[in-house]
């Protein structure tokens, strides 16, 4: 019998724990150690599975028999998924099975790319703060994207600013869809009936690797105009959400809640199932840019948030419609539990190409793409930022701000400022920080 791989789009190598990426409905990465990568390798369908078993055996230097056991024993559980299928005789020509990575640094899954820091809006609440006219040069962006596909990216991010209203933008997004990139697209939906009418097919190929449009809508129609600062901020949002859902594009929300909005949730939340939203996501805000001491957020209403949170999941929630908080947007990407994977296992690019570990880590630059191979770039963010464990109630059960901080670097990074001694940084961060090599 000869295995032959079914929709797996890559094998990646990562110092930790390696990953599938299977081509399905969700398209999922599944972790995977390296027994199971070295036998998947080998699955070409020109293979046959006692080839297989004895190139192993010869390659670890292991007893055949005991190495057949557990190839076949790894294969049978294969087919359950449909990660592999038997076939009777070899193919004719063997598959192309796409690995990369390496145990010495990590692969990024993911880029978070800030198209251009211009928008039509002024958010009382935007982490970027006073509005800037930066936008991407359209050529080093297309080398970027290059570089990045080589180096293992599965998933962009395309924000803002107002990522809508990017000279390129549908120059970017059908390049991403012909290199089978997956596609995210971050915005307020503030847009013109023609603009949209005018980019519609090229948001539609976002469909192609499953992707989505995610929407900024961040309480009923006067609290959210007023947090946009613009009264239109809201009827467009939802004329934007309706013309996705009719068009049969996929659409998320991220909900900002205040203290003064946290009462209108649930008529939010009921409001987006109705219009056809997939996911609702929920959190706070992050004092950073404009909404720098702006008292929106507090201990008591961190758990608040939470239980309303839950609260409505109970009642609303079921197999078409998620709600989830913020912190919980990367479950899928906690395969190593020291931290979310900033720095290392994503990335933001800003408009100037600054390479930084998050949007919400703004407190130092890895490096900047103009004239640096990417794969420079990788080696330096997981060899500062693979090892550094968030701040978690083990490490600052003691500490007042831990409600801020918990599970976050970035926040661990801003509030660190506001106690007279953070054991998290002295002995977590910096530590680490000062002991990675520079490459």
């Amino acid at each position: 019998m000869y295995p032959v791989l079914l929709n797996v789009k890559l094998l990646k190598r990562q110092p930790d724990i390696s990953t599938v990426s299977i081509d399905g409905l969700y398209n999922i990465r599944q972790p995977i150690n390296e027994s199971a990568v070295s036998i998947l390798e080998l699955c070409n369908g020109n293979n046959s599975v006692d080839e297989i078993s004895s190139q192993l055996s010869m390659k670890y230097n292991d007893d055949y028999h005991k190495v057949y056991g557990m190839v076949n024993g790894f294969l049978a559980e294969s087919i359950k998924v449909r990660l592999i299928k038997m076939l009777d005789k070899p193919l004719p020509d063997k598959i192309e099975i796409n690995t990369i990575g390496n145990k010495e640094y990590w692969m990024p899954d993911a880029l978070i790319i800030e198209l251009t820091h211009n928008c039509p809006l002024d958010c009382r609440h935007c982490y970027l703060g006073k509005k800037q006219n930066h936008s991407m040069d359209y050529e080093l962006l297309i080398n970027l994207i290059n570089d990045a596909e080589k180096c293992g990216i599965e998933s962009i991010q395309l924000t803002g600013g107002e990522p809508l209203i990017y000279e390129y933008l549908e120059n970017v997004i059908s390049y991403l869809d012909q290199k089978s990139i997956k596609t995210v697209i971050t915005t307020s939906g503030y847009i013109s009936n023609k603009k949209l009418d005018q980019i519609m097919q090229y948001l539609k190929l976002i469909n192609n690797q499953r992707g989505y449009v995610q929407v900024s809508i961040d309480g009923i129609e006067e609290s959210h105009n007023i947090r946009r600062g613009n009264s239109q901020s809201y009827s467009k949002a939802i004329n934007f959400i309706r013309k996705m859902v009719k068009n049969d594009i996929t659409v998320h929300v991220a909900s900002t809640i205040t203290k003064d909005t946290l009462h209108e949730l649930f008529e939010l939340s009921l409001l987006l199932k109705n219009e056809g939203v997939r996911v609702h996501r929920i959190g706070g805000v992050t004092e950073m840019g404009n909404a720098k001491g702006n008292d929106y957020y507090d201990d008591e209403f961190d758990d608040d948030l939470k239980t309303e949170i839950e609260n409505i999941k109970t009642r609303i929630m079921d197999d078409r419609y998620r709600i989830q908080g913020f912190e919980e947007s990367y479950a899928d990407q906690k395969i190593n539990l020291k931290n979310c994977g900033a720095g290392y296992r994503f990335y933001k690019i800003s408009p100037g190409f600054e390479v930084y570990p998050c949007p919400m880590y703004d407190q130092h630059i890895i490096s900047n793409y103009n004239g640096l191979n990417f794969s420079e770039i990788i080696k330096k963010g997981s060899s500062k930022y693979s090892g550094i464990r968030w701040p978690e109630k083990s490490l600052c059960n003691s500490c007042s701000m831990l409600y801020k901080c918990n599970h976050c670097m970035a926040e661990g990074l801003r509030n660190s400022k506001c106690v007279s001694s953070c054991q998290w940084l002295n002995k977590y961060y910096q530590y680490k920080i000062s002991n990675s090599e520079v490459v």
